[in-house]
């Protein structure tokens, strides 16, 4: 089914529930994301419906929808929110690497991290990480 869905143009499969001949997808290098596997074959009598709303993992996602997915995992963005999401991704990462470039310089934690944990009684007064 993965080598048929990819010869028709269909760039990955998102599943809320389990894939059979999960060795062989991670071979073959075709983008499934899923709860997990399990040995059964599918269910292929249906019921189903092709470019209608549905909902994965609690997500609804529409027709048109951007899906991404990465080995943390999968989000959905309608596209009228697709410049907004860049944004805050590339936010995202050069933060990331600043916090990178203070570790590298010496400051061990310098996201913050001692501040709710003095809060919620982890560290005590004077205590560091």
């Amino acid at each position: 089914m993965a080598r048929a869905a990819e010869a028709k143009g269909v760039a990955g499969l998102v599943v809320d529930g389990p894939v059979r001949d999960l060795e062989e997808l991670i071979e073959f290098g075709w983008p499934v994301y899923s709860r997990g596997a399990n040995p059964r074959g599918p269910e292929k009598n249906g019921p189903g419906a092709v470019n209608l709303p549905t909902a994965c993992g609690g997500i609804v996602v529409n027709p048109g929808d951007i899906v991404l997915g990465d080995g943390d995992g999968v989000i959905v963005i309608p596209p009228d929110m697709a410049e907004a999401a860049i944004a805050g991704a590339e936010k995202r990462i050069e933060a990331e690497k600043e916090i990178l470039e203070a570790i590298e310089a010496g400051n061990r934690w310098p996201f913050g991290i001692d501040t709710p944990l003095r809060a919620n009684g982890v560290l005590g007064d004077g205590e560091t990480l």
